[in-house]
């Protein structure tokens, strides 16, 4: 599907900080057998050098599971075989970021790192805190660690 707007540009949160999509934005959260697949965000990047989702900007009238998807082929060449378990939204005034929680059968690896993305790899679930997040993933891994173990 083609969408005119791609969303892209900063836009301010409640707080007034910046925040990527001008339609909000999206990004997956690829699970298996106790582990999340993160990407290390390149360092030309907006806070950059920190692990997050792969993820972005929203086009306008694309659903956050379509945007997740999307932008995981723009960051990373390919989609794996997934299951979507559930999604959620974290609302920042009007701006709202949904993580698509979605499982594999296997630790998938990209077919290619888009100029964003500097390094990934499958984390366990208990060492996901220790390292250095993006502020945004940092404050929604309690409630997503929450629903993947429930």
């Amino acid at each position: 599907m083609l969408f005119g707007d791609s969303g892209d540009g900063f836009v301010s949160g409640a707080d007034g900080s910046p925040r990527w999509g001008r339609h909000g934005a999206a990004g997956v959260l690829l699970v298996h057998d106790g582990h999340v697949f993160l990407a290390e965000r390149a360092r030309m990047t907006h806070n950059g050098g920190t692990w997050a989702l792969p993820g972005g900007a929203l086009h306008r009238d694309e659903t956050p599971e379509e945007g997740a998807l999307r932008e995981l082929i723009e960051e990373l060449g390919s989609v794996p075989d997934h299951t979507i378990i559930t999604s959620y939204a974290a609302v920042d005034g009007t701006w709202t970021y949904t993580t698509v929680i979605a499982a594999v059968t296997e630790h998938w690896q990209p077919t290619r790192l888009s100029w964003e993305t500097a390094s990934t790899r499958w984390v366990p679930f208990d060492e996901v805190d220790g390292m250095a997040l993006h502020p945004g993933f940092r404050s929604a891994w309690p409630v997503l660690r929450e629903l993947l173990s429930g």
